[in-house]
């Protein structure tokens, strides 16, 4: 039988890439899964969400606004905004597969803190796309 501290101590030893699911934490410190399962609802280790945060910059708040004022007119002498049509526009229906998710859970001791990490959008993430 472990002591709380012996889990601390596998689970902080554990790689964080092994840490997303109990079964790869399982792995990576020899504990049972329902084991880990037992010491997380005794509060010695913890589920946490990573989120992606946003990096954006006053300039690419006002470039994000004027794209969309531009495709929001109103003729002389009316009273109600138009939206623009938009059948000139062609959007594109493709395969694509992140390299990383933006939402990640993490079990962690603790007094662990979450990796902190960061894009300047949901859609930079690194993409990969596959053709057939």
């Amino acid at each position: 039988r472990l002591t709380d501290d012996e889990v601390v101590e596998r689970v902080r030893d554990a790689p964080l890439s092994q840490r997303q699911s109990l079964r790869s934490l399982a792995a990576a410190t020899g504990i049972p899964k329902t084991t880990l399962l037992r010491y997380l609802n005794r509060s010695v280790i913890c589920r946490k969400v990573s989120r992606v945060r946003l990096t954006l910059s006053a300039a690419h708040e006002m470039r994000r606004l004027s794209w969309a004022l531009a495709h929001v007119g109103r003729h002389i002498g009316a009273k109600m905004f138009r939206v623009r049509h938009m059948y000139d526009t062609v959007h594109l229906d493709e395969k694509w597969f992140n390299l990383y998710k933006a939402n990640a859970k993490y079990y962690l001791a603790k007094d662990e803190e979450l990796p902190y990490r960061s894009c300047p959008n949901k859609r930079y993430i690194g993409k990969v796309m596959f053709l057939a």
